[in-house]
């Protein structure tokens, strides 16, 4: 029995031995289809690499799906919106504590400005924060500005017929992503509000004119960002962009930017009803200028200028380097360069590079003097207020200085920053972004008049629940700040911008 069953059982597994084919004979049995499909990968591999270096379709399709995926997976989290972490101030004592003056300084120069964002100054405006507060020149509270996200994107929606369209993440919500950036006060008691946003392409959303109730006269979706300068008329001359080429010819050289779309920087003339009177092409006019080499030296080839700060010059205008009144210069943050545009046809006259890196709000100041937020030129990278003359190419750190307290010789901006000069240009406002400070300066000397903070009670936001344990919860919160700025009155406007 036991022989028959093992000769049994041997038989049954030689036959299923003999019955399974060899690895060469299954190899040969499926090779011309893994060859066919690893045919197809490697040649939508090849394809996709050709559309993406020369700009084929589907390359826009792909570039956009990447982008939508990766936002719709970021959520929006309070460090997002300009969180920096708790204050030693208790929970309640923002309105008290957001401004405080220095030595026997009892006034500010002129009534400020102060930007606000979603979560901030919900002492003054509890539904959905402020978008931006007044202040009049004895540091009081003269208007509150509420952020209206609502009617804000309805309006924004609405503009979506410009010819900048943006590229918005999957289940974008105007509402929940879009937040007010700097600001500007118009002679009607109306502001001037840049719009930016998360989940996005590219960051900026565009500007509006806000009504004292929060509610929009007008609003362009027309990639308008940081901000520029307003004149008596009403009309505005903003930093913008477009999306242009990826690739920037410069003579045998070339810059080229790896997504599909690079931003070219743009000056946009704005009427006091949101109407586009005209538009400089400033990376052109650079591409076309004797300076276009400098752009190889860009942080940023896909942003190759930022543009952060254009500023008309006054009727003081010294005529040393070439510069005049009416001309205009603009903040070049990627090159850490200003630029200076021939007011009429846009042309780059000058181009100025010095110590300074990555500046924001360079400003004419009087003669062929500029002042300048500059991040990163102060001791051990530290940002400073930097004051630069044309004429003789002197550079003069204005603030810190010898009498500048301790606290504030080592503030810090990253790549945020602004700059206000006021209307009598004896006093300066700096802002600090990342710090969430800005110091109200006398000039030209740099000493210190006024210090400003960023300090909210958000003890009730379910946002900053898990933020606030332990003391947290009993203190206020600290943002960053984009950037104050003075509110002028009569006389004090600059002349049209024509």
């Amino acid at each position: 029995m036991c022989e028959n069953a093992g000769g049994m059982e041997e038989g049954f597994l030689g036959e299923h031995r003999r019955a399974r084919p060899s690895l060469a004979r299954a190899l040969g049995q499926h090779l011309p289809v893994a060859l066919f499909f690893a045919a197809v990968v490697l040649g939508a591999l090849a394809y996709g690499w050709f559309a993406s270096e020369r700009q084929r379709f589907p390359d826009r399709l792909i570039h956009h799906g990447l982008k939508a995926l990766k936002a719709a997976a970021t959520k929006p989290s309070v460090e997002q919106l300009g969180f920096l972490g708790f204050a030693e101030a208790r929970a309640e004592a923002p309105p008290l504590a957001r401004i405080r003056f220095h030595g026997a300084t009892t006034r500010l120069a002129a009534p400020v400005l102060w930007p606000g964002g979603p979560f901030w100054f919900r002492d003054l405006c509890p539904d959905a924060g402020c978008a931006a507060v007044a202040y009049t020149a004895a540091g009081v509270v003269s208007h509150a500005y509420p952020w209206r996200p609502r009617l804000v994107g309805e309006a924004w929606r609405a503009a979506a017929g410009d010819e900048h369209v943006h590229e918005l993440a999957l289940g974008y919500d105007f509402a929940s992503n879009a937040y007010p950036g700097r600001v500007l006060g118009y002679p009607n008691d109306d502001v001037l509000v840049t719009l930016r946003h998360r989940n996005a392409f590219p960051y900026p959303a565009g500007v509006a004119r806000l009504a004292p109730d929060g509610r929009p006269r007008w609003v362009r979706r027309d990639f308008s960002h940081h901000i520029g300068q307003l004149d008596r008329a009403g009309d505005v001359m903003m930093p913008a962009l477009r999306l242009g080429p990826s690739e920037i010819p410069l003579n045998d050289l070339r810059l080229v930017c790896v997504n599909p779309r690079a931003q070219w920087s743009l000056v946009n003339f704005i009427d006091g009803s949101g109407r586009l009177r005209r538009s400089m092409e400033l990376t052109g006019a650079l591409v076309a200028s004797p300076y276009a080499v400098v752009l190889k030296q860009t942080k940023d080839p896909c942003d190759p200028l930022r543009l952060n700060h254009v500023h008309r010059l006054g009727p003081d205008a010294a005529g040393a380097w070439g510069i005049a009144p009416g001309d205009i210069v603009a903040s070049l943050g990627n090159l850490s360069a200003l630029a200076v545009l021939d007011g009429k046809t846009g042309q780059v006259k000058r181009l100025a590079h010095g110590s300074f890196h990555q500046q924001h709000g360079v400003t004419h100041y009087r003669d062929a003097k500029f002042l300048m937020f500059d991040n990163y030129g102060g001791a051990h990278g530290s940002a400073r207020v930097l004051m630069v003359d044309l004429a003789d190419g002197r550079e003069t750190t204005v603030f810190p200085n010898d009498g500048t307290p301790d606290a504030l010789r080592r503030l810090a901006s990253d790549v945020g920053g602004h700059l206000d000069i006021a209307p009598d240009r004896g006093r300066a406002l700096a802002t600090f972004s990342r710090a969430g400070v800005a110091v109200e300066i006398g000039l030209p000397n740099g000493e210190l008049r006024a210090v400003f903070t960023s300090l909210h009670d958000v003890s009730n936001l379910a946002a900053f629940s898990r933020k606030a344990r332990g003391r947290g919860a009993a203190r206020a919160a600290k943002s960053s700040l984009a950037g104050l700025t003075y509110i002028r009155e009569g006389a004090d406007w600059p002349a049209p911008v024509r």
